[in-house]
C-alpha cells in the first residue's frame, strides 16, 4: 500500500513533533529530579533542619576529610552496591550538596515552617553547575545505607555557606582569632603599580586553641531568658519543639580545645588563651538578637573539612571530580536564556569548561561580579580562617566579615578540584575499578595519587602547571558572563567592564598564591571502671563518634579498675580468636590494649591479679601488646608491660608549660608506637583454647602499596615442636615485584638495613614464592618463650606498576600489589597470637579501651 507525498511529510512532521515532545519531556523531568537546584531546601535535606539534634552543630560528626572518606567508603561498601566513580560522585553531590543555605533573619520555627532557605549569594553559582554543567540526579543514591547522622554530615560537609549572624561569642573569639592571624601572617604589603594585595598564609592556619565554645554557649543560654533580645547560637535546642511550659535545657560540656598545628612547613602558631573577657558575656548588654541585621566580626564557614594540609571546600574537591569525569565545554550561546543570546553575540565566541567552573574560575566568577565593581583597582581575594579545635573540628571562624567570595577553603579546594579533574580521566583509565574514597585517600596523604607528585600538599607547586594563567583569565570571563545573566546584583555591568574584573581577579587569585608558601582496623570501647562495651566492635570511624558522645561519657562511671578490664578483656580476645577459628582467618592485624589512666593508683591487690592475669596473657594470647598512656608517674605501669622504656608514655595535663603540648602531641609517639606492631599471623585451627582438631594448609590475601612495607610476626606457638613439610609461605599474585625478608631477630627485617644484616634473608618475587622452612625452627629451646618468633616483611615496588589491577574491596589503593600468605602444617603449642588491626584502649581520662 503507498501514500502521498504529502502524507509522508505529515508523518515526518509528526513524528518529529513527538520526539520533541519526548525530549522536553524527558528533560521536564530530569529537572524535576535535580531538587538541589530549587529555591527552597531540598526535601530530601529537609531532615536535616527540622531536628535540633541534628541540626546542633556540636553533635554532627567531625568536620574532616578522613570522615568524609570513612562516609564515601561506607557507600561503596554496601551490599549491592554497582555504581562507578562518577556515578557516585554525581548523585553525592546531587543528593547532599546545596549551597548558599542560610537561617531567616527574624524568622524563629513553626509547625509548617523551617526558617532556612538558600538566599546566599552561593546559590547562583550552585543552580547554574547543578542544571547546566553538572547534571544529574540523585535518584540512585542508597540512602538506606547511611544513618540519619551520617546524612546530615555529607550535607553539612558538602554545602558551602557563610552563616554572618551575631553568635554572642565575638568579644573573645574575633580578638583571639585576629591576634592568632597576627603571629602567623605577614601584614599587608605595598606593591608597585598601585594595587596593593593581601598576602595571607594559603597553607593550614586554622587551628587553635578557643575560649571555650560550650562554656560561652551556657552563658548566653543562662541568661538569653532575661534579655529582651535574646542571642540565638544556631538553631537553639531550647527555641525549637518545646512544649510551651518546658525548662530550657543546658547544652553538656565538650571536649578541651586544643591548638593546632600548621602544615608541615610551618611552625604552630599560639593557642587562643582563655582570659577573664569571658566573664562580659555574661553581661546583658552584650547578648546581640539575631533577627537583627548585625553581622558577626567572625563569621562561620559552611562546607568546610579539616585536612593536615589545609582546610577545604569538600563540595569543590568533589565537584571537581564529578566534572573531570564527565569534561563538558559549552558554548555560551547554549546557557544563557534566549533574552541574552542577542547580547552574548555581541563578544567573541565563549565556552565553558565544566572543570574549571566547578572549581577555581567558579568562584572568582563571584569575586568578579559582586566585589571588584565596588572596589577598583584594590580586588582581593582569600579569607584566613580557623577551627574551634582540632580533634573534633565543627567550627571553622573567618577572621573578617567582608569581601568573602572567595575563601582559602575555597582556593586551596579549587585548586584541589581542579588538579583531580584535570587527571581523574586518566588514572580511571589505569584502575578501572578506581573508587571515589581511593582518589580522596591518595590525594590527601603524603602518598599521593599513583605518584608522591600530585598529592594535596603539592597543591602550590602545581598551581602554574594546572592553571595556566590565560586559560584561568578566560574560563573566568566566560563563566562570569554567564553568572551576570542569572544572579540577582544592585548594578549593572558591561562585557568590557566583566572582562577587565575578571582580569584583576585572576591577578589577585595569582599574587595571593604565590606569595605564601579502614583499612584492616577495628576497634571496641569498653569502660575502664566495670569493664562495660560502650561501642561494639566496628570498623566505622562515624560509629564512635555518634555513640561515644559527650553526653555518654557524663553518665559513665570514672577510675580504673584493672580486674574488671583485663576479665572484658580476656572475653574480647577469647571471642576474637573462636572467631578466626570459624572464618578460617589468619588474622592479619596486630593486637594492642591501650590503656589511658588519670592519676588513678593501683592497690596491691589490684597489682597481684594483674601479674597473674598478664602471665595468662602470655601464654593464651602472646601478641597481645599492652600500652599505657599515664598522668602522674606513670612508671607505676612499668611492670605491666614487655617493654618498659617503649610500652609506657606519660599523659601531662593539656597546654601545661608549653603551648605545643596538645592532645595530638602527646598521642603522635603512642601511635607511632602502635604502628610499630607487626601484623599478626596465626594458626586459626588453633582458637581460644588451643584444641587442634586436624592439620592442614591455610591462606590470606593481603595487599602492599608502591613505596610500602608491610611487617608480620608468627609466633613460635605454631611451630613449637618438630613437623614435617612446615612452612611460611609468601605467593605473589604478579601483580608487581615485591621484596620479601625475613629474621628470627630483627622485628622489622628491610633489605637496605645496616643493623643485623646478616641475620636478615631477603628475595624478590613476582608471580613465584618465597617459602620459609619452619620444621625444625625451635631445635634447641626447651621453652616456647625462648624460641624467637618468626618476622617477615613485603615490601611494594618503587613505582606503581604500568597496569593496575587491584579491584577487591579491600584493595584501599587501586595500584596495591596482592599476595598471599600461607601457613602450611602449624601446630598448636599452648600459646597465643598477635595483630596490627585490633586497637584496645581503656581510658579513664576518655573512661575507655579502644580495639584497633
Amino acid at each position: 500500500m503507498g501514500y502521498s507525498v504529502l502524507e509522508s511529510v505529515t508523518m515526518k512532521l509528526l513524528a518529529s513533533v513527538t520526539t520533541c515532545l519526548l525530549v522536553a519531556t524527558l528533560v521536564a523531568v530530569g529537572v524535576e529530579a535535580q531538587e538541589n537546584v530549587l529555591t527552597r531546601v531540598a526535601p530530601s535535606m529537609l531532615e536535616c533542619y527540622e531536628n535540633a539534634q541534628i541540626f546542633e552543630r556540636d553533635n554532627r560528626l567531625p568536620m574532616t576529610m578522613n570522615m568524609l572518606i570513612e562516609l564515601i567508603r561506607k557507600v561503596e561498601d554496601s551490599p549491592g552496591f554497582q555504581q562507578d566513580i562518577r556515578q557516585l560522585a554525581i548523585s553525592m553531590l546531587h543528593r547532599f550538596r546545596q549551597d548558599g543555605i542560610v537561617r531567616a533573619p527574624g524568622v524563629t520555627s513553626m509547625s509548617g515552617v523551617i526558617p532556612f532557605s538558600p538566599t546566599e549569594f552561593q546559590f547562583t553559582k550552585h543552580r547554574v553547575l547543578f542544571s547546566r554543567l553538572l547534571p544529574g540526579n540523585a535518584i540512585n543514591f542508597p540512602n538506606a545505607t547511611l544513618s540519619l547522622d551520617e546524612r546530615c554530615a555529607l550535607h553539612f560537609m558538602l554545602s558551602n555557606s557563610i552563616d554572618r549572624r551575631v553568635r554572642g561569642d565575638e568579644n573573645v573569639r574575633c580578638s583571639q582569632l585576629s591576634q592568632y592571624r597576627a603571629a602567623r601572617v605577614p601584614r599587608e604589603l605595598d606593591f608597585k603599580g598601585g594595587s596593593r594585595f593581601r598576602t595571607n598564609y594559603l597553607g593550614d592556619n586554622e587551628m587553635l586553641a578557643q575560649p571555650e565554645m560550650d562554656r560561652i554557649r551556657e552563658h548566653i543560654k543562662k541568661i538569653k531568658h532575661k534579655a529582651a533580645s535574646p542571642a540565638r547560637l544556631e538553631m537553639d535546642p531550647d527555641e525549637e519543639h518545646l512544649d510551651e511550659n518546658a525548662e530550657p535545657q543546658e547544652d553538656a560540656p565538650q571536649e578541651e580545645p586544643i591548638e593546632a598545628a600548621g602544615e608541615g612547613e610551618d611552625p604552630p602558631g599560639e593557642p587562643l588563651e582563655e582570659d577573664g573577657s569571658l566573664v562580659e558575656i555574661g553581661d546583658v548588654s552584650q547578648v546581640v538578637d539575631i533577627a537583627s541585621n548585625a553581622i558577626s566580626a567572625c563569621p562561620v564557614e559552611n562546607g568546610v573539612v579539616y585536612t593536615p594540609w589545609g582546610a577545604v571546600m569538600a563540595g569543590t574537591v568533589l565537584a571537581g571530580i564529578a566534572a573531570g569525569l564527565e569534561p563538558q565545554t559549552v558554548q555560551l550561546r547554549d546557557l544563557v536564556s534566549r533574552s541574552d543570546q542577542y547580547r552574548s553575540r555581541q563578544v567573541q565566541p565563549l565556552r565553558v569548561d565544566n572543570r574549571w567552573a566547578a572549581t577555581l574560575s567558579g568562584d572568582l566568577a563571584e569575586v568578579t561580579l559582586l566585589d571588584a565593581p565596588s572596589v577598583g583597582n584594590n580586588v582581593q581575594v582569600g579569607a584566613a580562617g580557623a577551627w574551634n579545635r582540632t580533634v573534633s573540628p565543627r567550627w571553622y571562624f573567618l577572621s573578617q566579615r567582608e569581601r568573602l567570595q572567595m575563601t582559602d577553603t575555597e582556593i586551596r579546594a579549587g585548586i584541589d578540584g581542579l588538579l583531580l579533574a584535570t587527571n581523574i580521566a586518566e588514572w580511571r583509565s589505569r584502575a578501572n575499578n578506581l573508587r571515589l574514597s581511593q582518589v580522596l585517600d591518595m590525594y590527601y596523604s603524603h602518598r599521593g595519587v599513583f605518584n608522591d607528585t600530585v598529592r594535596s600538599c603539592n597543591r602550590r607547586d602545581l598551581f602554574t602547571t594546572v592553571a595556566p594563567m590565560q586559560q584561568l583569565r578566560e574560563q573566568t570571563v566566560s563563566f562570569s558572563t554567564v553568572l551576570d545573566k542569572e544572579m540577582q546584583m544592585p548594578f549593572t555591568i558591561t562585557q568590557d567592564a566583566i572582562v577587565n574584573f575578571a582580569d584583576r581577579a585572576t591577578d589577585a587569585l595569582a599574587n595571593y598564591i604565590l606569595d605564601v608558601g579502614r583499612f584492616g582496623t577495628t576497634y571496641t570501647i569498653l569502660n575502664a571502671r566495670d569493664g562495660n562495651v560502650i561501642v561494639n566492635t566496628t570498623r566505622f570511624l562515624s560509629d564512635f563518634h555518634l555513640t561515644y558522645t559527650a553526653q555518654l561519657h557524663e553518665t559513665l562511671p570514672t577510675g580504673l579498675n584493672i580486674p574488671n578490664v583485663y576479665r572484658r578483656l580476656r572475653e574480647e580476645t577469647n571471642s576474637l580468636m573462636a572467631a578466626e577459628r570459624r572464618n578460617n582467618s589468619l588474622s592479619g592485624r596486630s593486637k594492642v590494649a591501650l590503656m589511658i589512666v588519670h592519676t588513678d593508683r593501683v592497690s596491691e591487690g589490684d597489682t597481684n591479679f594483674a601479674m597473674q592475669h598478664l602471665q595468662i596473657f602470655r601464654e593464651e594470647v602472646p601478641d597481645l601488646r599492652f600500652l599505657y598512656l599515664a598522668a602522674g608517674d606513670p612508671g607505676r605501669f612499668n611492670r605491666f608491660v614487655r617493654e618498659e622504656r617503649r610500652d609506657v608514655f606519660p599523659l601531662r595535663e593539656l597546654e601545661s608549660g608549653s603551648v605545643i603540648d596538645t592532645i595530638r602531641v602527646q598521642l603522635s609517639p603512642v601511635i607511632h608506637r602502635i604502628q610499630q606492631e607487626p601484623r599478626r599471623v596465626v594458626n586459626p585451627r588453633c582458637g581460644h583454647d588451643w584444641v587442634q582438631e586436624n592439620w592442614g594448609s591455610n591462606s590470606m590475601n593481603q595487599f602492599v602499596e608502591p613505596r610500602g612495607v608491610n611487617f608480620y610476626r608468627l609466633h613460635p606457638n605454631y611451630f613449637f615442636q618438630q613437623g614435617n613439610n612446615r612452612r611460611l609461605r609468601i605467593q605473589g599474585h604478579g601483580f608487581a615485584t615485591l621484596t620479601v625478608c625475613h629474621s628470627r631477630w630483627v622485628e622489622r627485617p628491610r633489605q637496605n638495613t645496616t643493623e643485623n644484616r646478616d641475620s636478615i634473608q631477603c628475595r624478590q618475587i613476582n608471580t613465584d614464592a618465597y617459602d620459609i622452612e619452619l620444621s625444625n625452627a625451635c631445635d634447641g629451646h626447651s621453652v616456647i618463650h625462648t624460641c624467637p618468633s618468626l618476622f617477615v616483611s613485603v615490601e611494594g615496588p618503587l613505582n606503581p606498576p604500568a597496569v593496575i589491577r587491584c579491584s577487591e574491596p579491600e584493595c584501599r589503593f587501586p595500584d596495591n600489589a596482592r599476595y598471599a600468605i600461607v601457613l602450611d602444617n602449624m601446630g598448636c603449642f599452648s600459646g597465643a597470637s598477635r595483630t596490627v588491626g585490633t586497637l584496645l584502649v581503656a581510658m579513664a581520662v576518655l573512661v575507655s579501651v579502644l580495639f584497633k
